[in-house]
């Protein structure tokens, strides 16, 4: 493809990325994002603390309240999507997927897959309250302390999560109904 083509095909995505964006204001670039565990798929319904742990993440605004707020507000979500969605992206030049939870919308799925690309990349494109890990976690070989399963942005109209693995996804569907 010539460099022209190239151009003009990226010009074309970045003219559909402004537009997503400016579809909905209301929502915004991820701030606050929570890493989290599993720990335990045993538990009952409404066990997500059971099943889950929450990474510290060091900052006042992820404290008082915040987490169980976003809880309440994904529970309440009339068209919350009762599967996870996956998300295709690119990691180190190969096809990687990640799962998403949350509603269906075009502008969140822009975001989580912007998100994914920017985090396990070098792009640096959204500043975040704190680091994510999610390039060591969809390293190869990577695995042990701190390095999460999955991520919950927390500071949207409704919140979303992402996961590296389906059933875990599943899991947490499961343990918020």
């Amino acid at each position: 493809m010539s460099k022209s083509k190239k151009r003009k095909r990226r010009e074309a995505m970045e003219m559909k990325d402004k537009e997503i964006i400016a579809a909905r204001p209301e929502w915004r670039e991820p701030w606050l994002i929570q890493r989290l565990d599993v720990r335990d798929s045993k538990y009952g319904k409404n066990d997500i603390d059971r099943c889950f742990s929450f990474h510290y993440m060091g900052s006042a605004e992820f404290e008082f309240g915040a987490l169980p707020k976003a809880l309440r507000e994904m529970r309440e979500a009339p068209d919350l999507n009762p599967e996870p969605i996956r998300i295709t992206f690119t990691f180190q030049g190969k096809a990687a997927r990640a799962w998403y939870v949350g509603i269906v919308n075009e502008q969140i799925l822009f975001y989580a897959r912007s998100l994914l690309e920017d985090q396990t990349g070098n792009r640096d494109k959204f500043r975040l309250k704190e680091a994510t890990r999610m390039r060591d976690a969809f390293t190869e070989g990577e695995d042990g302390y701190g390095i999460p399963d999955g991520w919950w942005v927390i500071d949207q109209p409704v919140p979303w999560l992402l996961f590296k693995k389906k059933e875990h996804a599943k899991l947490w569907l499961e343990k918020m109904r």
